[in-house]
């Protein structure tokens, strides 16, 4: 009769079990170890693994705080623009009409950590598709230019611009215009692009002659489609009215 030996566990075979042993002890020990200093500080226990990762996430928040909003060169452009039109300033943006909630998408504020702000978009191709609010209160009558932020898509479209209900000025999206200036009827729109992701996020400066002014009543201006190839062709409003401070002039 012929006598069956076992079969030697070859050396892959042991390194794998080695390796599997392993696995298995690490988050034991991990946490037999939390056990321990839970068990010996029930109240506030120390978790130093627990601590540092905190101080890295709040150290990173705390630089990404640190960070401008816009940064010197940005502020000085549009400055400097503004200089030449020699006109009054006035918060673009204040209140949103309608009951529209908006969507939430990233701006050119917050890129790095991806915080979404509210925005209402306005699509090109889309009959009835229209963004419309209240702008601040000019502080006299007079030439003023507003100023508020918000996106163009980066497909070719057109939208129209009204002014208490008038129709101003029509302007272009898509990536081949989000550079240009627009005039008509005496108005005047330039958007500064300071985020590209897929669509062009900045700050418009809407300038209108004092005959469109009411001194100390709210302007409101809406935006509407034309034209536009597909969802990408449009325009958004940012929630932002705090520009007149960043860009310094509060």
């Amino acid at each position: 009769m012929r006598q069956e030996y076992p079969i030697e566990a070859g050396p892959m075979n042991r390194t794998w079990r080695y390796i599997r042993f392993s696995l298995t002890c690490i988050p034991a020990g991990a946490a037999i170890y939390l056990f321990v200093l839970i068990y010996n500080q029930p109240e506030k226990p120390k978790l130093p693994f627990l601590e540092d990762a905190t101080k890295i996430v709040s150290d990173f928040f705390q630089r990404i705080r640190k960070k401008p909003i816009l940064y010197p060169s940005q502020i000085h452009q549009i400055q400097s623009y503004l200089k030449e039109l020699n006109s009054e300033l006035c918060e673009g943006f204040a209140q949103i009409k309608g009951e529209d909630p908006g969507d939430a998408i990233v701006t050119y504020r917050w890129p790095v950590t991806h915080r979404k702000t509210t925005t209402w978009i306005e699509r090109n191709n889309q009959i009835d598709s229209e963004v419309s609010w209240l702008t601040a209160s000019p502080s006299k009558k007079y030439k003023t230019t507003f100023i508020f932020s918000g996106a163009l898509g980066a497909e070719n479209g057109q939208a129209q611009l009204f002014l208490l209900g008038e129709p101003i000025l029509a302007f272009q999206t898509g990536k081949d215009f989000h550079r240009n200036i627009w005039n008509q009827n005496g108005c005047e729109l330039r958007f500064f692009p300071l985020l590209q992701a897929g669509y062009f996020s900045g700050i418009f400066c809407l300038t209108v002659p004092e005959n469109y002014i009411t001194e100390g009543g709210r302007s409101e201006i809406a935006v509407s489609g034309i034209e536009g190839m597909n969802n990408h062709s449009y325009f958004a409003l940012h929630k932002y009215n705090n520009l007149c401070k960043i860009l310094g002039y509060d």
